[in-house]
């Protein structure tokens, strides 16, 4: 109907401050992020202050209203984080927090300079997109390792960073087998990080590269064999380095 293609609802109103401080783009988006953070707090508010004030955003819904993809949306996360408006989650992109306050301080900044200092602080340099790409990836895939040991878990996202780091690239099944490999090798702490460090070290996508190796490196200390029990040792092999 007429009234569904005029409603406000098919509009988005962007300060034009916002547009001189943050960039069109990222103008844009805080306006719609408004909409979204305005209807979490009137369905969700308890929940939210639960969580510290986090919130989970549909990237999805955000591209389809603004037209920004998932990495400029990152990059608009990056901008607004830098003014100190925003946190995202590091180990979930799809997370953060937002501080109207400051940003209530910075739509009634009146001094030019402060304004100035505002706006470079929020420029991303175009040799930024594909850094702020990869890192909403990292952050995508890491959403996806469920882990309740703290300390694996961030083994785990030390390991996407490493993989990453070298050139190479995951996926959240690749992900997923991974976590699940290493699991189902042993329920030893230590023999868990010890895996995952090893396919941190050498680059390995696939655990079971990361497991042959340790059992090749340990082969002489059944004690190391995760849930294996040692067969006619009562000591550890000082030899072996661990």
């Amino acid at each position: 109907m007429l009234i569904d293609i005029m409603s406000q609802y098919n509009y988005i109103n962007v300060s034009v401050k916002l547009i001189e401080v943050l960039g069109l783009h990222t103008a844009v988006y805080w306006s719609e992020l408004m909409c979204v953070y305005a209807r979490v707090i009137n369905k969700k508010y308890d929940e939210t202050v639960a969580s510290n004030g986090f919130f989970e955003l549909d990237r999805e819904y955000i591209a389809k209203r603004t037209g920004l993809t998932a990495p400029e949306q990152a990059l608009c996360d990056k901008a607004l984080s830098a003014v100190g408006v925003m946190c995202v989650d590091k180990a979930d992109a799809n997370r953060m927090s937002l501080d109207l306050r400051v940003m209530e301080s910075i739509m009634t900044q009146d001094d030019p300079k402060e304004l100035e200092k505002l706006a470079k602080l929020a420029k991303a340099k175009r040799s930024d997109a594909k850094a702020a790409k990869q890192e909403m990836i990292k952050r995508n895939l890491k959403s996806v390792v469920i882990e309740p040991d703290k300390q694996i878990a961030a083994a785990i996202f030390d390991w996407i960073d490493a993989i990453y780091a070298s050139g190479n690239f995951l996926t959240k099944p690749a992900v997923e087998a991974f976590v699940k490999t290493v699991s189902g090798f042993s329920d030893r702490k230590d023999v868990r990080l010890k895996v995952i460090e090893l396919a941190m070290i050498h680059g390995y996508k696939d655990a079971a590269w990361a497991i042959n190796m340790y059992r090749k490196d340990y082969k002489s200390n059944p004690t190391f064999f995760g849930t294996t029990p040692a067969v006619g040792t009562t000591a550890v092999d000082t030899d072996t380095a661990f």
